[in-house]
């Protein structure tokens, strides 16, 4: 467990080091404050798919619903907050990560979609690091509301989207199967399949689509037990697609609760920069001139 824990202990400490290298200036500071101050994640999806246990999952923990604090019009989504904090130097940055939840998504048409994603987007600071969909065996019918999501999300807006098959085990095998190859099948419309890894599948740096089990599940029929399956690799995959430094920053900001993980992704993160001081370095001295 100690071992696990390191990727996370470290990743922490420095960027509280690159906290104390760059927080001399008031102003850069404040450019870190600013920086880590609240993100946006969007999760899409009918009622009981499964969004509020991936989102509890992704995190590490559970986290509080509260009202969406979006106008009238957008009574249809909730939003669930993730409080944390990072010292720099003596004083404690609180960030924000708001993970945006659309119980009433199965009754939208186009314009009710794009209205929507609009109001979020609309929000200050709110450019999302990603649009999460769900769906789960014997839930996805209506294809044409996801392909209106995605071309809001894609075409419009540039927002990675990950489109994953929840409670992958509560189901036949052929339920789950026809919604991944439906996600595919729609995915490839926007950019050809790249790769596939660890049940991943890529369409570049635009989606992926995958399967997971986000809590343990008993099959009393057959008396299985199913232990909590393809998270990591969904967090990894994610991590993978965004196209900014500061965006994977954001990202293992996100799912710091899940100690142990972000070892297993230190070599793909050095492949972007050999530490989080490089990435501040870059960043702030940008920022500031």
């Amino acid at each position: 467990m100690s071992t696990l824990a390191t990727g996370f202990d470290t990743f922490q400490s420095q960027i509280e080091l690159a906290g104390l290298v760059f927080t001399v200036d008031p102003v850069v500071r404040q450019n870190i404050f600013n920086m880590f101050n609240e993100f946006n994640i969007i999760v899409c999806g009918s009622a009981r798919v499964g969004k509020s246990t991936l989102i509890n999952a992704i995190c590490g923990q559970k986290l509080a619903k509260t009202s969406s604090g979006l106008d009238s019009c957008t009574k249809e989504i909730s939003r669930y907050i993730l409080h944390e904090r990072c010292r720099i130097d003596n004083e404690l940055i609180t960030y924000t990560y708001n993970f945006w939840d659309t119980p009433g998504f199965e009754s939208w048409n186009e314009t009710d979609i794009r209205t929507n994603f609009n109001k979020i987007m609309q929000k200050p600071k709110s450019d999302p690091l990603c649009m999460i969909y769900c769906a789960s065996p014997g839930s996805f019918a209506d294809t044409k509301q996801l392909k209106w999501l995605l071309n809001v999300c894609i075409l419009e807006h540039k927002v990675l989207c990950a489109l994953v098959v929840t409670n992958k085990w509560a189901g036949q095998k052929s339920q789950r199967i026809a919604i991944l190859d439906k996600y595919k099948e729609l995915l490839s419309t926007y950019h050809q399949q790249t790769s596939e890894e660890d049940g991943i599948v890529y369409f570049g740096n635009m989606a992926l689509c995958t399967m997971v089990n986000a809590q343990p599940f008993i099959d009393e029929d057959q008396n299985i037990n199913y232990e909590q399956e393809g998270i990591d690799e969904l967090i990894e995959g994610i991590m993978t697609c965004l196209d900014s430094d500061a965006k994977i920053v954001h990202w293992c900001m996100a799912v710091m609760q899940k100690k142990g993980l972000l070892n297993n992704f230190k070599g793909k993160i050095k492949q972007r920069f050999s530490n989080i001081k490089d990435f501040f370095v870059r960043k702030f001295t940008k920022t500031k001139s």
